[in-house]
C-alpha cells in the first residue's frame, strides 16, 4: 500500500483522468455513429441566422401556405411577380371603373331629332348643341334638304350620307357661315352621320335617317336621329 501511495502523485492522477476522458469520449462518439444528431439533440433556438448556409433554404423546404402577407416587404411585389390572368377585378378598381362609367355617362348629352313636315316648309333649326347647328327644309315638291353649320371658328365638320347614289363627305374645317349640305332628296331612304369637333373641346356626333313619309299622297319630308355631345 505504501508503494501505491508513493506513486499516486498529482501528476499521475491527472494524467490517468485525461486518458480516461479521451478514450471514453471517443468511445461515446463512436457509439453515437455518423449522422445521429437529430432534433432532440438540438437545444431550442440553438440554430440562428448565422448558422444557415447562404441559399440553403429552397422552395421545397418551405411548407405550403407558410408565407403570408406579413412576411413580404411592402411594395416589393411587382407585376412581373404576379400571374395576371389569375387575378380578378380588384374591389377598389371595380368601384373606380364604375365611377368612370358613371362620370362618362354624366358628361354625355343625348338629343333626339324629329323633323316631319309637309311640302313647302321653310328652313327650320332642328339641332343646336355644342356649336353645331342643323337646319332642315322641305320644298314645295317634297324635296328634303338638311345642312350643317358651325358657330365656333376653326371647328372640324364632316357629314356623310349614303343612298343609292353613294356617299358625300363634308368639310375638314368649318367657320361660322360655312354651310355643308348633306341631304338633298326625295329618295325612298337615306342615312348617315355628322361628326363635329370644336377647338373648345366640344364633340358632337349625330346619327340620322331621312325618308319620304307614306302614303305617297301625303309625301311629307322626314328627318330623324339622335345626337350625342361629349
Amino acid at each position: 500500500m505504501k508503494q501505491i501511495r508513493k506513486r499516486l502523485t498529482y501528476a499521475n492522477v491527472m494524467s490517468s483522468i485525461a486518458v480516461f476522458l479521451v478514450v471514453g469520449g471517443a468511445t461515446a462518439f463512436a457509439a453515437l455513429g455518423k449522422n445521429t444528431v437529430g432534433t432532440k439533440q438540438l437545444k431550442k433556438n440553438a440554430v440562428n441566422t448565422a448558422k444557415l448556409k447562404k441559399n440553403a433554404v429552397s422552395t421545397n423546404k418551405i411548407r405550403n401556405n407558410a408565407i403570408n402577407g406579413g412576411k413580404v416587404v411592402d411594395g416589393s411585389l411587382t407585376g412581373a411577380d404576379l400571374k395576371l390572368d389569375s387575378i380578378g377585378t380588384v374591389p377598389s378598381a371595380k368601384n373606380a371603373e364604375t365611377a368612370n362609367v358613371a362620370q362618362f355617362a354624366g358628361q354625355l348629352t343625348g338629343r333626339k331629332i324629329f323633323f316631319r313636315v309637309p311640302p313647302g316648309t321653310a328652313e327650320t333649326e332642328v339641332l343646336n348643341v355644342g356649336g353645331l347647328v342643323l337646319r332642315a327644309s322641305c320644298s314645295a315638291g317634297g324635296a328634303l334638304s338638311v345642312e350643317a353649320e358651325s358657330t365656333i371658328p376653326q371647328a372640324f365638320l364632316q357629314a356623310d350620307s349614303t343612298d343609292d347614289t353613294g356617299t358625300e363627305t363634308g368639310n375638314t374645317s368649318a367657320d361660322p357661315g360655312d354651310v355643308e349640305a348633306f341631304v338633298v332628296t326625295p329618295v325612298e331612304f337615306e342615312q348617315g352621320f355628322v361628326w363635329y369637333a370644336a377647338p373648345n373641346g366640344s364633340v358632337v356626333s349625330v346619327q340620322w335617317q331621312a325618308d319620304e313619309d307614306q302614303p305617297a299622297a301625303v309625301n311629307n319630308c322626314v328627318f330623324a336621329g339622335t345626337a350625342q355631345q361629349g
